[in-house]
């Protein structure tokens, strides 16, 4: 291999994805109404782009351009310091494992706090990269994370050192060591994204077998954003860039995995899928980057969300849910909030969009 050759490819993907974000954030920042928002919606705009939301018993942590926040229910919130960071911290997930311990994967390492401590695990401590752009808890009791530099296991209640560190790349089946998600299915298997167009897709690992998909087996593009597990068992994939993507639906019903079927383009807000949630009534939630949100039903979309209707921005980053049925946003432009009966009244004949049949 021609070291000098790979080092070129690297250094021009970096500039690549670098200005990929600077043009879509000054597109994204085009001026948009500020009205106040709807009945049942409030607003965080302190947070700035977020990209991830966490509901924990100490309250709700986002993570974003800015960093990490804790949000406050006068609509106020608090900047988090993460311990050994410095300069712009870009939080790309955060997550709460089941022993309480919250997560924030970042462009300097990932963050983890136990009680009110933070603690910050870096390349000293054996991290590959230092920016962790992907966070899942697996059924084993491992913490998975995506990097730049391949998808890295570690344990879930420490010790986090090189020594309890395992990684996985190409050399072992990846389809590419930049891994933007990562997700256990309801059978053990592990699924990893990429986001490295033109070389990026959908890789699944089961002991020791790999499955992959790219454009050349149906995907719809081969930068991935999301992972979802629905609760049908069915895995979920959004991706795009810029005017191209999509999302794609994978079923194991068969006994083997495959690509079930992909979403028509028409039927989304727009064509990259940013993330994907599905919430308790079944409703598949789909943020896109430049066209707002997508709510679909049993294979038929209810509901196109735009900042006509409230949203602070057009991107929305994250979908998450409260157990009463509150649901949260990260978008572009803060962090929403949406009442259960909020969230009820998108899907009533007088929003004047609801394309399909009430759930």
């Amino acid at each position: 291999m021609n070291i000098g050759a790979a080092k070129w490819r690297y250094y021009l993907f970096t500039f690549g994805w670098l200005l990929a974000i600077a043009l879509a954030f000054v597109y994204m920042s085009r001026p948009t109404p500020s009205p106040p928002p709807p009945p049942g919606w409030t607003i965080w705009r302190d947070p700035g782009a977020t990209r991830a939301v966490a509901l924990t018993d100490e309250g709700v942590f986002s993570g974003g351009f800015r960093g990490v926040f804790q949000l406050h229910e006068d609509g106020t919130a608090t900047r988090v310091h993460l311990p050994a960071t410095s300069g712009l911290v870009i939080v790309n997930a955060i997550l709460l494992d089941r022993n309480g311990v919250l997560w924030a994967g970042h462009n300097q390492g990932v963050s983890v706090r136990v009680g009110a401590d933070w603690e910050t695990l870096n390349e000293k401590h054996g991290l590959p990269h230092p920016r962790v752009a992907a966070l899942a808890v697996t059924k084993d009791g491992s913490i998975w994370l995506g990097t730049m530099e391949g998808a890295v296991r570690m344990p879930l209640a420490g010790p986090w050192n090189q020594d309890t560190m395992e990684r996985l790349t190409v050399q072992d089946g990846l389809l590419h060591n930049i891994v933007s998600a990562v997700l256990e299915d309801g059978d053990g298997g592990l699924w990893f994204g990429n986001y490295a167009a033109p070389a990026g897709g959908v890789s699944r690992l089961k002991g020791e077998h790999w499955t992959h998909w790219t454009p050349r087996q149906g995907l719809p593009h081969p930068d991935v954003t999301s992972l979802m597990l629905a609760k049908d068992g069915r895995v979920w994939a959004g991706c795009g860039l810029y005017s191209e993507g999509g999302a794609a639906v994978f079923s194991g019903a068969s006994g083997q995995w495959k690509l079930e079927r992909t979403l028509p383009i028409e039927e989304l807000a727009g064509p990259k899928v940013r993330s994907i949630h599905e919430d308790r009534k079944g409703r598949i939630w789909l943020g896109s980057e430049y066209d707002g949100l997508t709510i679909r039903h049993k294979n038929r979309t209810l509901r196109i969300v735009t900042p006509d209707d409230g949203l602070p921005a057009w991107e929305v980053m994250a979908v998450t849910e409260a157990d009463d049925g509150t649901m949260w946003l990260g978008t572009l432009g803060g962090v929403v909030r949406m009442a259960p009966d909020a969230v009820d009244s998108l899907f009533t004949a007088e929003s004047g969009k609801n394309t399909g049949e009430t759930p």
